[in-house]
């Protein structure tokens, strides 16, 4: 090996130095190539003892990246053919990691045995490092270029501006004074900015300003301004962002410009938007609250109204207690004074509701037919005190037994065939249509029903709130009518919470016209509930009268207790009494089995609640525990009131005020 390199051995320390060693391999048939290093080639190899040649070659050769094989077996190929060659690869060094090399050598024609190869192998990595660092730079910068159509670089210090990068007729003008700062700036401000926001770009780019915005914690400083192009103005965000400090102090700084015209558009356009929105929402919460104000004033009259009757005939009848005809009287008014703010009452607690997203629907089977009939019954008397034409058609339905909230709909119905009522002069036409178009899918049927009237109609004005709670057309026909203003909302509050429509047609003084759009599932059974009505209470009388039927009454408030047990008493119950469900629970568990028929069950009462009360009845050891009719009397009138009542183990809900028909149909019902 000494051999080899005794021409170069004074060269070794100055080779060491540039990071470059030498080799030699020699590749003979039948033999393996073997490698021959001096020293800086060891070093570079990463070996700190002489290996043998074939180990040599093998370190060598099998620390290069596969992917660069091909590129280096071109160039041995070419020295072979005695061409100089030269490559650069990628290395996996045994200490260093990945490093960089330069290779290059020639053929040594003089060696007789096969092939001889003579060159270098030289540690690039710091120059490869230093051009992926400035191409990074490169790139660094030109994205962003393409960002920024100009950056300078300000030195504070020496009030000097360099351009990294600007538009190119700036660049060839003249206009503009090149290295001096204060000059090129306010040059840069007469000429681009827009007059109005010159004095705040003026200060932003003062040194004294930069020194006292920009510091090592808050680094860049934007400002947003209006620049002047032939074409019109562009909005623009400057930025000024610290280059160089010395010590505490600013030294350097990078300005740059972006054209920020769309994205500035747009925020200024949903600010505005947002804007329109709040005063929208300022607008509708006046609205409301002003709606609401009109609406407690009205209410205030309106339930006044019957109060006043109710008091007032109730005076007179106390007063006129020998003479039964007008006692008779005044209770007729009381009860229809009395029904009425009934009515009030739940329309103020279904708006409630509806407000409060708390709308729930209950899913019980019915038949559409007979709930035509109830409205056009209940309807009817409304209708004919005014002489007017009343209408139910339902002669186009293809299926009558559904299934869905029966008592909603029958709401929705009885609300839109009443303000036809009202306002429709005497002598007057009211209809309802009903009707089914194509099914919506399989199991379902799509009703339509229009409430068609040729009453007083709405003007354009008000068609578009007629659905707007509290409202009341501000009209003298209509502000004889009495009402809350509820009624539509309420009905279209209904359907919504359907997933149904409805939409008002209406012309002054023509009439209005109503069409309910829904589709409700088709029940395939055709078994039904029967009509609770004057039947159900004759059949429950006969029972009465054939044998003792009594009742457990729990009811925690004394006047409603004494109504109902008077009412129950004189209907031929014996009724006994429970002031809460805890003293309801303990007469029925020591009671004998078939001593009472039925439990009549308050919910709200004090120890123990109804609900409370009707599961412990229901999970007792008692003969009747599973099969005993409960029956709630309560205030909570909702769909969602009668559920929990059921799920408490309840049969069934009647709400208060009490109605003793609908109260002897249930009894009838489950008493057997």
């Amino acid at each position: 090996m000494q051999d080899h390199f005794m021409d170069i051995k004074n060269t070794q320390e100055l080779l060491s130095m540039a990071r470059t060693g030498l080799w030699v391999i020699e590749m003979d048939q039948d033999r393996a190539p073997r490698m021959y290093s001096d020293k800086a080639m060891l070093e570079l190899l990463g070996l700190k003892e002489m290996p043998s040649p074939e180990e040599c070659y093998e370190l060598w050769y099998g620390r290069i990246d596969p992917a660069y094989c091909p590129m280096i077996q071109s160039g041995v190929e070419k020295m072979i053919r005695n061409e100089r060659a030269e490559v650069q690869y990628p290395w996996e060094h045994p200490v260093l990691g990945r490093i960089y090399v330069r290779c290059g050598g020639v053929r040594d024609l003089s060696y007789q045995g096969g092939v001889c190869l003579r060159g270098y192998h030289q540690n690039i990595t710091d120059t490869v490092m230093l051009k992926d660092k400035a191409r990074l730079r490169d790139n660094v910068l030109s994205n962003l270029c393409q960002c920024y159509y100009s950056i300078y670089l300000f030195d504070l210090d020496h009030d000097t501006e360099e351009a990294i990068w600007q538009e190119t007729w700036i660049e060839k003008s003249r206009e503009f004074p090149k290295g001096s700062l204060k000059l090129y700036y306010e040059k840069f401000i007469q000429g681009h900015v827009c007059h109005e926001d010159q004095e705040k770009m003026r200060r932003a780019g003062s040194p004294e300003f930069l020194r006292m915005t920009l510091s090592r914690d808050h680094p860049v400083y934007d400002i947003d301004f209006r620049r002047q192009y032939p074409e019109g103005v562009q909005w623009v965000r400057s930025r000024f962002s610290v280059a160089e400090m010395e010590g505490s102090r600013v030294a350097k700084v990078i300005f740059a410009n972006m054209n920020i015209h769309d994205q500035k558009m747009m925020e200024m356009k949903q600010e505005e938007e947002k804007r329109n929105a709040l005063m929208a929402a300022y607008e509708a919460a006046k609205y409301a609250n002003e709606a609401k104000s009109n609406f407690l004033a009205q209410m205030s009259h309106d339930i006044r109204t019957p109060m006043n009757a109710i008091v007032g005939m109730t005076s007179i009848a106390l007063a006129q207690v020998n003479d039964p005809g007008r006692v008779k009287d005044c209770l007729k008014k009381i009860s229809m004074s009395s029904s009425h703010l009934l009515n009030l009452i739940d329309e103020v607690l279904d708006m409630s509701k509806i407000e409060k997203g708390k709308m729930e629907l209950s899913r019980t089977p019915f038949c559409l037919r007979r709930l035509l009939c109830e409205v056009e019954t209940i309807i009817c008397p409304e209708a004919e005190k005014k002489k007017q034409s009343l209408t139910v058609d339902g002669g186009q339905l293809m299926h009558d037994r559904l299934i869905g909230d029966s008592g909603r709909l029958r709401q929705v119905l009885l609300n839109l065939l009443s303000n036809a009522v009202k306002y429709t002069p005497e002598g007057g036409r009211v209809e309802l249509t009903a009707k089914e178009v194509t099914e919506r899918s399989p199991g379902s049927g799509t009703f339509v029903f229009i409430v068609e009237d040729n009453g007083i109609g709405m003007s354009e004005d008000f068609r578009d709130y007629v659905f707007v709670p509290f409202m009341r057309e501000n009209d003298d026909s209509a502000a004889a009518v009495q009402g809350t203003g509820l009624g539509m909302s309420i009905a279209q509050g209904i359907v919504n919470a359907m997933n149904g429509s409805i939409q008002v047609e209406t012309q002054k003084n023509r009439g209005s016209r109503f069409t309910v759009t829904l589709s409700m599932e088709l029940d395939g059974e055709e078994h039904m509930a029967g009509d609770p009505g004057h039947g159900a209470v004759s059949g429950l009388l006969r029972k009465v009268s054939q044998k003792t039927v009594r009742l457990l009454v729990a009811e925690d408030n004394e006047l409603n207790m004494e109504i109902v047990h008077t009412i129950l008493s004189e209907a031929g119950f014996l009724v006994e009494e429970a002031c809460n469900g805890q003293e309801a629970l303990d007469l029925f568990e020591s009671s004998a089995e078939g001593y009472y028929q039925a439990v009549l069950m308050d919910l709200q009462m004090p120890v123990m609640d109804g609900y409370t009360a009707a599961r412990r009845i229901r999970n007792s050891s008692h003969p009747q525990s599973e099969e005993i009719p409960i029956i709630a009397l309560t205030a909570n009138a909702f769909a969602e009131d009668m559920a929990k009542a059921l799920s408490a183990g309840m049969n069934d809900h009647v709400s208060k005020p009490i109605d003793y028909d609908r109260l002897f149909a249930a009894l009838n019902q489950y008493i057997p």
